[in-house]
C-alpha cells in the first residue's frame, strides 16, 4: 500500500496516516458512486469493487480498533461517546459489506451499495473532524515496520 510505504520513510501522526488511507479509499468510493449513477457496472462488477474496498478497509479498521481506540480510551471512555459511536459504525459498515456480498437481488445490490458509500464517507468525515483532532492532541507519532505493523511512538 502506498500510504504504508510513505509512512515507513518517516514518522507521522496516526491521524495523518489514517487520513491518507481515507483519501485513497474515498477516491474508490466516489468512483463507485459515479459508476452506480450512470449504471456502467454489472452487479458482478459492483460486488467485486465493494470487495476491493472492504479489503482496503479491513486493515484500516483494525488499526483504529487495535491501536487508535485503545490509546484514546483513557481520555474519551469506551462505552459511550465518540469511540462507541465509531465502533458501532464499524459494525454497521461490516454488516453492509456482508449483505452486499450475499445479495442475489440485482435491484438490492445498487441500493445497498449506495447506502454503504454514503455511510463510509460520513464515517470518514466524523473521524476526521471529531476523533483525529483529539488523537493529535493526545498521541504521538506512529512507526510502521516492514511487515506493516503500526505502533505509537
Amino acid at each position: 500500500m502506498a500510504v504504508q510505504a510513505f509512512a515507513q520513510e518517516q514518522h507521522m501522526k496516526i491521524s495523518e496516516y489514517l487520513r491518507a488511507e481515507h483519501k485513497t479509499i474515498s477516491e474508490d468510493v466516489w468512483r463507485l458512486e459515479q459508476q452506480l449513477e450512470i449504471g456502467s457496472l454489472s452487479i458482478t462488477d459492483v460486488k467485486l469493487t465493494v470487495r476491493t474496498i472492504a479489503a482496503a478497509l479491513e486493515n484500516h479498521a483494525k488499526l483504529e480498533e487495535k491501536v487508535l481506540f485503545p490509546a484514546l480510551e483513557h481520555a474519551l471512555g469506551r462505552d459511550d461517546g465518540p469511540l462507541a459511536v465509531m465502533e458501532a459504525e464499524h459494525s454497521r459498515i461490516a454488516a453492509l459489506f456482508s449483505r452486499i456480498d450475499g445479495a442475489r437481488d440485482e435491484d438490492n445490490v445498487p441500493m445497498l451499495t449506495k447506502e454503504l458509500t454514503g455511510m463510509l464517507l460520513n464515517h470518514f468525515s466524523k473521524e476526521e473532524s471529531d476523533l483525529f483532532p483529539k488523537a493529535d492532541e493526545l498521541l504521538g507519532t506512529v512507526e510502521i515496520d516492514e511487515s506493516g505493523s503500526v505502533q505509537l511512538v
